[in-house]
């Protein structure tokens, strides 16, 4: 069951508490120099701590960072549904107007395949700072989302809207955690019956793209005879004669 888990606040005092160290005053034995890469004691937050011969931490020190504000943060490790689009606007922040009378645009668009795998990445790491143990749960879920998508293009970011607002549902009210690893077909079915399916323009086939389809060689083979009939060569163009010359 997901827990109420608090994740650390913190800001710049704070930072600036931790970063830099006053001089020891004392003159009896020489304390060893502070190393100037130290980590911080919270296992979660794990972040390198400068001596004061620094003014901070040298950005590049430090690897790409999810940058969600604290309110959505704590939303995903709650169970609570979060809508992946604010996970793509840095730092974005529920504003109580936003809540109450404003739509934002850009909360209401459905998200290209390649934006949701970003955004969902950005869930996924945040959730398992909290519950690493999910972590293989929502890979497979991300495996069926891509399956979804290849299939249904234009329905599947609908199918998981649906979804992660049930698994908040039935979380909050009645204390339930749903597996998320193998998604919910009957509500996929429901959602993505009926809709434009992704399939080869030769064969109808949902199983590759046009690309990939072993039809399309001899169709452009057919083609090519069918040009060639007609005075034409390979690549579409008029074939003239002189003289019994082409």
């Amino acid at each position: 069951m997901l827990q109420e888990t608090s994740i650390p606040s913190f800001n710049l005092q704070s930072a600036m508490a931790a970063s830099f160290m006053p001089h020891s005053t004392t003159t009896s034995m020489a304390e060893p120099a502070p190393s100037t890469n130290r980590l911080a004691q919270n296992d979660s937050y794990r972040m390198p701590v400068y001596s004061v011969k620094s003014f901070g931490v040298p950005a590049s020190s430090i690897s790409d960072t999810d940058m969600i504000s604290p309110e959505i943060r704590q939303n995903i490790i709650t169970g609570k549904d979060v809508n992946l689009n604010s996970l793509l606007i840095p730092n974005y922040e529920i504003l109580v107007k936003k809540k109450t009378s404003e739509n934002d645009d850009r909360l209401m668009r459905n998200l290209s395949l390649d934006e949701f795998i970003i955004a969902f990445g950005r869930f996924k790491r945040i959730m398992c700072s909290a519950f690493p143990s999910r972590g293989e749960e929502l890979e497979l879920y991300l495996a069926h989302i891509v399956e979804t998508a290849n299939i249904w293009p234009y329905k599947f970011f609908e199918y998981h809207r649906m979804f992660s607002a049930k698994c908040a549902t039935m979380l909050l009210q009645h204390n339930l955690k749903i597996d998320w690893s193998k998604g919910d077909f009957e509500l996929r079915q429901k959602i993505c019956a009926g809709s434009k399916v992704n399939s080869c323009s030769f064969c109808s086939s949902t199983l590759h793209t046009s690309a990939m389809c072993r039809m399309k060689t001899s169709n452009q083979h057919a083609k090519s005879i069918a040009n060639s009939s007609k005075g034409s060569d390979s690549l579409g163009r008029d074939i003239v004669w002189h003289e019994g010359r082409c």
